[in-house]
């Protein structure tokens, strides 16, 4: 059957939202946030230009995922999702850093409360969304992740990222969710990274969101 979250034990939590806010958004949001929708949605980027780069310092990073990633976490809390029920994970550590200097830029602006904002994994008296690389989340769950697996690109000479190689790292990253699993990225890049491409084969059709722009 359809790949499912964490441990069996959490297997059958779903995810409650208030599913109002979902109407006015982009179809890809409303399907992967939907009552209806699987514990676990890939959400594939293939279609659109969300391609990864290299910043002046040699760093991996993917903007189009950074923007994503804030829609989601954005809508969730929209939705009535918690802040610090939502975990979101990236295997690259500059990937990180730019969706944390994302949420604190964006925080100011979402209208959230005090006791609601988005913040950047430190608790200044506002509850936060946790970013963090894989290993910094071993040991810790959360009721929904977002993962960011940052890699793609059209170019098959594309050097491969020793990271996404790593299945007991990314075995970490798709166990931390209790009721909620959303990976992000490109499936035709992501197919070429064993442990990811096992993931992906075990999804139904169902569990994939094509997006669109």
């Amino acid at each position: 059957g359809a790949l499912q979250c964490g441990t069996t034990a959490v297997a059958n939590q779903r995810l409650v939202l208030n599913t109002e806010p979902l109407q006015s958004k982009a179809k890809w949001i409303e399907t992967s946030l939907s009552d209806t929708s699987s514990p676990v949605v890939f959400l594939d980027t293939s279609q659109i230009d969300a391609h990864d780069s290299v910043d002046e310092q040699g760093l991996v990073k993917n903007e189009a995922e950074v923007e994503i990633v804030c829609e989601i976490t954005d809508t969730l809390i929209q939705c009535g999702a918690k802040p610090e029920d939502i975990g979101v994970i990236a295997p690259y550590r500059n990937q990180v850093k730019l969706i944390k200097e994302k949420f604190i830029r964006h925080g100011a602006n979402i209208g959230l409360g005090s006791h609601n904002g988005i913040g950047h994994g430190i608790n200044n008296g506002t509850a936060s969304v946790e970013v963090n690389t894989v290993d910094q989340y071993q040991g810790r769950d959360k009721e929904i992740i977002i993962v960011s697996f940052v890699r793609s690109s059209n170019d098959p000479n594309t050097p491969v990222g020793e990271l996404l190689k790593d299945s007991r790292r990314l075995n970490v990253a798709i166990t931390r969710a209790k009721c909620k699993l959303i990976l992000l990225g490109n499936k035709s890049t992501l197919v070429s990274y064993e442990p990811i491409k096992t993931i992906l084969d075990a999804l139904i059709p169902e569990q994939v969101v094509q997006l669109t722009r």
